[in-house]
């Protein structure tokens, strides 16, 4: 019986999808990886602001290239912090707002019989 060497890292293909830039009007490009919508740059007199594929503004940047690399994947661990906490936030806001209408529909419910 022979054992093989373990693929060295080297060898591993890289996983991580491939933005494709496209300029779609003047100071605005777009990203996509494997048809997926990954955010857009926009020109600004300060620099360049990127947007994720939601469209939260990621950062103002002083060169086209750092603000394109900062949308390089969807997997970034700043990318994935930023998600948590919109869906943190979220979900924070609807619990709230859940807690509100259930306390007005027991209030008009203890008020109905004596209108």
């Amino acid at each position: 019986m022979t054992l093989s060497a373990p693929p060295s890292v080297v060898d591993a293909p890289d996983r991580r999808a491939r933005a494709v830039w496209a300029r779609v009007d003047d100071g605005f490009w777009v990203a996509n990886a494997e048809g997926a919508f990954l955010g857009s740059v926009d020109a600004v007199a300060a620099g360049f602001v990127a947007r994720d594929a939601q469209g939260t503004p990621i950062g103002l940047f002083t060169t086209l290239t750092a603000a394109q690399l900062s949308l390089d994947t969807v997997e970034t661990p700043r990318n994935i912090r930023r998600r948590e906490r919109r869906l943190r936030s979220m979900a924070t806001t609807a619990t709230v707002m859940g807690a509100a209408a259930l306390s007005l529909a027991l209030t008009a419910g203890v008020l109905a019989p004596h209108l």
